[in-house]
């Protein structure tokens, strides 16, 4: 009897240590698992860092580019504002120029020139659209055409009935000239011609009546 239980006894020995073999091999297992998945993390972690190292240099001179192109991008910008603001304010003096003039000779001109050609010719040739310089030559010829229009009605303080064919010639010719220097479309250059002609003719006219005996 003694005998049958020792056996019962080593065989549940043997078994209980089977299977704590075999808890200990997947604990092994596991514990070896881990650690190749710590190592290899590890590797992946330090080629990383080398890498990164390595392309340092690199990132650091891509880095200052891409900082010295926004500079540059912003630098423009700042310009471009400064520019615009420069030439708003240089169209709206041309403007205010051109309409003080106008506006100071009107009741003398206004049935050679009247309001609504002035704001067409504006609108037309310096508007806000237009560059700044080609606003500003329209605003001189503009100020010369309102200056012509001054001559013809004869009250302009530079100008005198002539008394004599020889002062009427030369008043005539003269406002050619100016009437030449002016970078005119040929539509209004035709008017001014037409009504200087028209003035010299008035005027050549009053000139005989006067000289008659």
């Amino acid at each position: 009897m003694a005998g049958v239980v020792w056996i019962v006894a080593a065989s549940f020995c043997l078994t209980e240590l089977g299977t704590t073999a075999r808890r200990l091999k997947s604990l092994v297992a596991q514990v070896c698992r881990r650690l190749r998945s710590r190592y290899v993390q590890q590797r992946k972690q330090a080629q990383e860092m080398r890498e990164a190292e390595r392309d340092r240099p690199g990132r650091e001179a891509a880095e200052r580019i891409r900082l010295l192109e926004v500079a540059r991008l912003d630098e423009e910008r700042r310009v471009r504002e400064e520019r615009a603001a420069r030439d708003s304010l240089r169209r709206r003096e041309a403007r205010s120029q051109c309409e003080l003039l106008f506006e100071l000779h009107r009741p003398d001109i206004k049935s050679r020139f009247t309001r609504a050609t002035f704001s067409t010719f504006v609108q037309k040739y310096m508007n806000d659209d237009t560059d700044v310089e080609a606003v500003e030559r329209s605003g001189e010829q503009l100020r010369e055409m309102i200056l012509m229009h001054l001559e013809f009605s004869g009250k302009s303080a530079r100008s005198r009935t002539p008394t004599s064919f020889e002062e009427l010639t030369l008043w005539f010719q003269g406002l050619q000239q100016r009437l030449q220097s002016l970078n005119l479309d040929i539509n209004s250059r035709d008017y001014f011609a037409l009504r200087l002609r028209d003035r010299y003719q008035e005027l050549s006219e009053e000139l005989l009546e006067k000289l008659r005996p």
